[in-house]
């Protein structure tokens, strides 16, 4: 026995005997940070602009999911949420998820929603005479996000201004590997209330495996 310089993981053999080697509980995490370093670190705040070391500790979920391609015999894999703050204005923080498993391994979490473009009638946009939409968009990150491990769904507040009457919630639920779009509600008037309403509802939510 001697002592060794290397950190715990990198120090244990690759087996022992006959035996399959341990699992890594942070090869998810380390995946993921060199993935937010190589393509976000730039337009993200870091604590360390050499190493592009994420500003501030990542919010880590897991659960145990099997995937539709996977036989329904196989043992369930763990899936690997993370949360990494990107940056933040007076009222609204951006915020980028990750998603890791032995599966499908480590890529970033995109997220769909409806690009909209409200007519009011009056200048004060106080009242609404029509809410048109533009098209659709997706982007990997989303503004005031939560992860809710019991329903394994994303929900993110994007608030206009700093009063939060004019304001858009989405929810995302995770589906085969993704997170789906499963509801939309917007309020578009600048009339010191918060009076949101269902804009998009999916017609069959993703079912938990």
């Amino acid at each position: 026995i001697k002592p060794v310089s290397a950190d715990y993981w990198n120090a244990l053999p690759a087996s022992c005997t006959d035996s399959p080697a341990p699992a890594d509980p942070d090869i998810g995490l380390r995946k993921a940070k060199a993935l937010f370093a190589a393509n976000d670190a730039e337009q993200c705040g870091t604590a360390n602009p050499v190493t592009n070391e994420p500003a501030y500790p990542v919010e880590r979920y897991n659960f145990p999911y099997r995937y539709s391609d996977m036989d329904q015999n196989a043992p369930e894999v763990t899936v690997e949420v993370m949360k990494f703050w990107c940056d933040s204005g007076a009222y609204n923080e951006r915020v980028q998820f990750y998603l890791y498993d032995p599966q499908r391994g480590i890529r970033a979490a995109s997220f769909a929603w409806p690009e909209i473009s409200p007519v009011w009638e009056d200048t004060e946009e106080t009242i609404l005479k029509e809410m048109r939409v533009i098209g659709w968009s997706a982007d990997t990150h989303l503004v005031n996000a939560e992860f809710q491990p019991a329903t394994r769904t994303i929900k993110a507040s994007s608030y206009w201004r700093g009063l939060g009457d004019a304001s858009d919630v989405a929810v995302w639920t995770f589906d085969d590997g993704a997170f789906r779009l499963t509801s939309f509600e917007i309020d578009a008037t600048f009339d010191g209330k918060v009076d949101l309403k269902p804009f998009f509802t999916a017609a069959e939510a993703p079912t938990q495996p």
